[in-house]
């Protein structure tokens, strides 16, 4: 088909149907909201599951708990105690304050299960991790910072 047959307008008209088709493609399964809306990571994010099919999984299923500090700077957890459910549970903490953190989850060994998270001055990340039943710490690693209050319970029934 040439656009010589056809009259200045009605090639226009013909143009701004064909572009949107063209742009999205046959079979493509995204819509104008995915471009939009891309999805969004942080780079302080941090999984005690180190393999992207368990983090997948915990992620799905995962309980979700948060935590964060005040905007002060003070060294504490609010709140300081957290409940759970036996399986796959996710801590968000978010760090409003200008004083660096970290978020690290321990085991009754005492031991960080995983990779301790570390947030930065008003930032945010999380720690995941499949747990049993039991009482686990959270703290900051920071030096200093668990020895003056930033230390947290979770209690997983």
């Amino acid at each position: 088909m040439t656009l010589a047959k056809f009259p200045p307008l009605a090639a226009i008209a013909s143009i701004a149907v064909l572009v949107p088709l063209a742009a999205t493609g046959c079979g493509s399964k995204s819509s104008n909201s995915d471009i939009a809306n891309p999805p969004t990571t942080t780079s302080t994010q941090a999984a005690a599951t180190t393999t992207e099919p368990a983090k997948k999984e915990a992620a799905a299923g995962a309980q979700t708990l948060a935590v964060t500090s005040p905007a002060s700077g003070a060294l504490v957890f609010e709140p300081k105690a957290l409940t759970a459910k036996a399986g796959d549970v996710t801590i968000d903490y978010k760090n409003p304050s200008p004083v660096p953190h970290n978020l690290a989850l321990l085991g009754a060994d005492g031991k960080p299960l995983g990779e301790p998270t570390k947030i930065g001055s008003n930032n945010s990340g999380q720690v995941m991790a499949k747990l049993a039943a039991g009482t686990y710490k959270f703290i900051c690693e920071v030096p200093g910072h668990e020895q003056a209050g930033m230390v947290g319970e979770l209690k997983v029934s």
